[in-house]
């Protein structure tokens, strides 16, 4: 959508009252009803810490604040959400950050391929000044406030055939989002990428639409997709971070107090999760072999960089932001 048409919306929507309850006034006269829904499944951890977000801010807030969650796609898939958000008619959601693309395409940045080499790094990155600074563009512009970062982890390939080189991938059909960084991943590597929703890529690969599909080793084995493909290769080729946001227009209604209470609840539950996601990541490993899968690295992996590097500067080079590259670069582990 472009930015002069959600601006005008939200300015025509900002005389509107939120169902939620709007304003210091609201906060004294009454409890303040938040939804907050994303696309993940009930046992993934995105849903679990929402649900702690959620306790955590009726516990500070004395019950005054409630928040409802509404998982795997409820209320409507990410782009939805975060139209909607953007809107001011859904409070909140969680997206990943590549979908921030068509709102401001520096934050897809870190999820290009093979640009995150690690915890540590993506840590740096996403706690940054320069993401602070895209966060309040993104708030000014298009009325989506970001709370924070939750890590949803290394993506890995989940395939009927095996990959052991990286031109192991020509020809193999794989499920994609619709997200050129996603695309031109899999076309650089030489495979056919697929687009396909995120909940109909279980029977695509069942079905054989797909050969295979890529994810966290977490969303691997809690969705079952090891039981279609057996070959599991550790690519580690885009980091994914989640923002839970919130709409700017029910952010700034908020009083300072409330406000305090709902970025505590966020920055303890981010830190949990952190911890938990960073380290499941072997566990999951350990299970997906108990499910007889073959853990594959691949013998060229070293390649990959130089493969995807000059995409990178392409990118930037795009979207105005040369310098957040050199940042992030700069972050990376010797």
């Amino acid at each position: 959508m472009k930015k002069g048409m959600v601006i005008l919306i939200v300015l025509l929507a900002a005389g509107l009252c939120f169902a939620s309850g709007s304003g210091e006034s609201s906060a004294k006269s009454g409890p303040i009803e938040i939804k907050l829904a994303h696309e993940n499944s009930v046992d993934q951890p995105i849903h679990r810490y929402s649900e702690m977000f959620a306790e955590k801010v009726k516990e500070y807030s004395e019950g005054r604040i409630n928040v409802t969650v509404y998982p795997a796609g409820q209320l409507g898939n990410m782009t939805d959400l975060t139209t909607n958000v953007s809107l001011g008619i859904m409070d909140m959601c969680i997206i990943d950050n590549a979908n921030l693309i068509d709102y401001i395409p520096a934050y897809s940045l870190p999820s290009l391929p093979m640009m995150i080499d690690s915890w540590d790094q993506a840590e740096k990155v996403f706690d940054s000044e320069y993401a602070a600074e895209l966060t309040e563009r993104l708030a000014d512009e298009y009325n989506i406030r970001v709370l924070d970062w939750w890590w949803n982890g290394f993506r890995n390939m989940c395939s009927t055939k095996p990959i052991r080189q990286i031109s192991d991938f020509k020809g193999v059909k794989f499920r994609s989002p619709g997200l050129d960084n996603y695309l031109e991943m899999f076309e650089l590597l030489g495979a056919n990428p697929t687009v396909i929703p995120w909940g109909d890529t279980y029977s695509g690969m069942q079905t054989g639409i797909v050969d295979g599909m890529e994810t966290t080793t977490e969303a691997i084995y809690s969705q079952s997709f090891y039981n279609l493909g057996k070959y599991v290769i550790m690519t580690r080729h885009i980091f994914t971070a989640n923002a839970p946001v919130i709409s700017e227009m029910l952010w700034d209604s908020l009083s300072e107090e409330d406000q305090g209470i709902i970025q505590r609840a966020m920055d303890e539950a981010t830190a949990a999760l952190r911890d938990e996601v960073k380290n499941s990541e072997d566990h999951y490993i350990e299970l997906l072999r108990e499910q007889n899968c073959e853990i594959i690295e691949l013998s060229d992996a070293d390649k990959l960089i130089d493969l995807f590097t000059p995409y990178w500067t392409e990118f930037a080079a795009q979207n105005d932001a040369e310098d957040f590259l050199d940042f992030i670069v700069s972050c990376r582990t010797e």
